[in-house]
Protein backbone atom coordinates (compact mmCIF):
# COMPACT_ATOMS: atom_id res chain seq x y z
CA UNK A 1 0.00 0.00 0.00
CA UNK A 2 1.16 3.48 -0.77
CA UNK A 3 1.59 6.63 1.26
CA UNK A 4 -1.71 7.95 2.55
CA UNK A 5 -3.59 4.75 1.74
CA UNK A 6 -5.57 2.51 4.01
CA UNK A 7 -7.10 -0.86 3.39
CA UNK A 8 -9.46 -3.08 5.37
CA UNK A 9 -10.46 -6.66 4.65
CA UNK A 10 -11.79 -9.94 5.98
CA UNK A 11 -9.82 -11.90 3.38
CA UNK A 12 -7.59 -14.20 5.44
CA UNK A 13 -5.42 -15.04 2.43
CA UNK A 14 -4.00 -11.51 2.35
CA UNK A 15 -0.97 -9.90 3.92
CA UNK A 16 -1.33 -6.13 4.19
CA UNK A 17 1.94 -4.20 4.01
CA UNK A 18 3.16 -0.64 4.32
CA UNK A 19 6.61 -0.31 2.82
CA UNK A 20 9.20 2.36 3.33
CA UNK A 21 7.94 3.85 6.58
CA UNK A 22 10.46 6.53 7.44
CA UNK A 23 8.79 9.32 9.37
CA UNK A 24 5.44 7.82 8.31
CA UNK A 25 3.52 5.56 10.70
CA UNK A 26 1.86 2.24 9.90
CA UNK A 27 -1.29 1.69 11.95
CA UNK A 28 -2.58 -1.89 12.13
CA UNK A 29 -5.98 -2.70 13.63
CA UNK A 30 -7.36 -6.24 13.84
CA UNK A 31 -10.46 -7.94 15.26
CA UNK A 32 -9.54 -11.59 15.95
CA UNK A 33 -13.16 -12.58 16.57
CA UNK A 34 -14.09 -12.06 12.91
CA UNK A 35 -10.59 -11.93 11.38
CA UNK A 36 -11.11 -8.44 10.01
CA UNK A 37 -8.20 -6.08 9.88
CA UNK A 38 -6.75 -3.06 8.27
CA UNK A 39 -3.63 -1.03 7.83
CA UNK A 40 -3.11 2.70 7.28
CA UNK A 41 0.06 4.41 6.03
CA UNK A 42 0.02 7.80 7.77
CA UNK A 43 2.18 10.56 6.27
CA UNK A 44 1.46 13.63 8.40
CA UNK A 45 -0.06 14.43 11.80
CA UNK A 46 -2.86 16.88 11.01
CA UNK A 47 -5.21 17.70 8.17
CA UNK A 48 -5.71 21.25 9.52
CA UNK A 49 -3.48 22.83 6.87
CA UNK A 50 -4.40 20.45 4.03
CA UNK A 51 -5.93 21.63 0.79
CA UNK A 52 -8.99 20.06 -0.82
CA UNK A 53 -6.91 18.05 -3.30
CA UNK A 54 -4.88 16.25 -0.64
CA UNK A 55 -6.06 12.81 0.44
CA UNK A 56 -7.38 12.93 3.99
CA UNK A 57 -6.02 9.46 4.66
CA UNK A 58 -2.52 10.90 4.60
CA UNK A 59 -3.20 12.49 7.98
CA UNK A 60 -3.37 10.77 11.39
CA UNK A 61 -6.45 12.73 12.48
CA UNK A 62 -8.39 11.47 9.45
CA UNK A 63 -6.84 8.06 8.69
CA UNK A 64 -7.11 6.53 12.16
CA UNK A 65 -10.84 7.21 12.67
CA UNK A 66 -11.51 6.18 9.06
CA UNK A 67 -9.62 2.89 9.51
CA UNK A 68 -11.53 2.06 12.69
CA UNK A 69 -14.90 3.01 11.17
CA UNK A 70 -14.30 0.87 8.08
CA UNK A 71 -13.55 -2.10 10.34
CA UNK A 72 -16.70 -1.47 12.38
CA UNK A 73 -18.61 -1.35 9.09
CA UNK A 74 -17.24 -4.85 8.32
CA UNK A 75 -18.70 -6.09 11.60
CA UNK A 76 -15.72 -5.65 13.93
CA UNK A 77 -16.41 -4.79 17.56
CA UNK A 78 -14.46 -1.94 19.15
CA UNK A 79 -13.86 -4.03 22.31
CA UNK A 80 -12.09 -6.71 20.23
CA UNK A 81 -9.76 -4.38 18.30
CA UNK A 82 -6.03 -4.93 18.64
CA UNK A 83 -3.90 -2.04 17.44
CA UNK A 84 -0.17 -1.99 16.75
CA UNK A 85 1.85 0.89 15.35
CA UNK A 86 5.28 1.18 13.79
CA UNK A 87 7.34 3.89 12.15
CA UNK A 88 7.87 7.51 13.04
CA UNK A 89 11.62 7.53 12.56
CA UNK A 90 13.69 10.70 12.47
CA UNK A 91 15.02 10.16 8.95
CA UNK A 92 15.47 13.80 7.97
CA UNK A 93 18.37 15.40 9.77
CA UNK A 94 19.06 19.05 9.08
CA UNK A 95 22.67 20.06 9.76
CA UNK A 96 22.89 22.47 12.68
CA UNK A 97 19.47 21.47 14.07
CA UNK A 98 19.50 18.86 16.81
CA UNK A 99 15.90 17.71 16.41
CA UNK A 100 15.10 18.62 12.82
CA UNK A 101 11.41 18.83 12.08
CA UNK A 102 10.50 15.98 14.48
CA UNK A 103 7.91 14.85 11.91
CA UNK A 104 8.26 11.18 12.85
CA UNK A 105 7.74 11.92 16.53
CA UNK A 106 4.83 14.23 15.74
CA UNK A 107 3.24 11.52 13.56
CA UNK A 108 3.45 8.99 16.39
CA UNK A 109 1.97 11.49 18.85
CA UNK A 110 -0.90 12.28 16.47
CA UNK A 111 -1.67 8.60 15.82
CA UNK A 112 -1.68 7.87 19.55
CA UNK A 113 -3.97 10.86 20.20
CA UNK A 114 -6.40 9.79 17.47
CA UNK A 115 -6.47 6.30 19.00
CA UNK A 116 -6.95 7.73 22.50
CA UNK A 117 -9.97 9.70 21.32
CA UNK A 118 -11.42 6.44 19.99
CA UNK A 119 -10.69 4.64 23.27
CA UNK A 120 -8.05 2.37 21.73
CA UNK A 121 -4.69 1.72 23.39
CA UNK A 122 -2.00 0.23 21.14
CA UNK A 123 -0.90 -3.19 22.38
CA UNK A 124 2.53 -2.85 20.75
CA UNK A 125 4.70 -0.13 19.28
CA UNK A 126 7.94 -0.02 17.32
CA UNK A 127 8.55 3.68 16.78
CA UNK A 128 11.30 6.26 16.65
CA UNK A 129 14.93 5.76 15.86
CA UNK A 130 16.52 6.81 12.61
CA UNK A 131 15.90 3.85 10.28
CA UNK A 132 12.99 3.10 7.99
CA UNK A 133 10.63 0.18 8.47
CA UNK A 134 8.21 -2.08 6.68
CA UNK A 135 5.15 -3.35 8.54
CA UNK A 136 3.06 -6.38 7.55
CA UNK A 137 -0.29 -7.57 8.93
CA UNK A 138 -1.08 -11.24 8.32
CA UNK A 139 -4.84 -11.46 8.00
CA UNK A 140 -5.08 -15.17 8.85
CA UNK A 141 -3.53 -14.73 12.30
CA UNK A 142 -3.56 -11.00 13.01
CA UNK A 143 0.18 -11.10 13.61
CA UNK A 144 2.13 -7.97 12.77
CA UNK A 145 5.78 -8.07 11.76
CA UNK A 146 8.15 -5.14 11.42
CA UNK A 147 11.39 -5.09 9.50
CA UNK A 148 13.83 -2.27 10.17
CA UNK A 149 16.20 -1.64 7.29
CA UNK A 150 19.18 -3.95 7.64
CA UNK A 151 17.60 -6.16 10.33
CA UNK A 152 15.42 -9.27 10.60
CA UNK A 153 11.62 -9.27 10.97
CA UNK A 154 10.35 -8.78 14.51
CA UNK A 155 6.83 -9.63 15.64
CA UNK A 156 5.03 -6.84 17.47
Amino acid sequence: MGIGELYVTKDTSLVLAAYGLGSCVGVSVYDPAIKAGGLAHVLLPSSAQANQETSGNRFADVAVPSLVQKLLDLGAKRKHLICKIAGGAQTLVVPGHSNGFRIGERNVEAVREALRILGIVPSALDTGGSRGRTVRLFMDTGKVFVRIVGKEDVEL
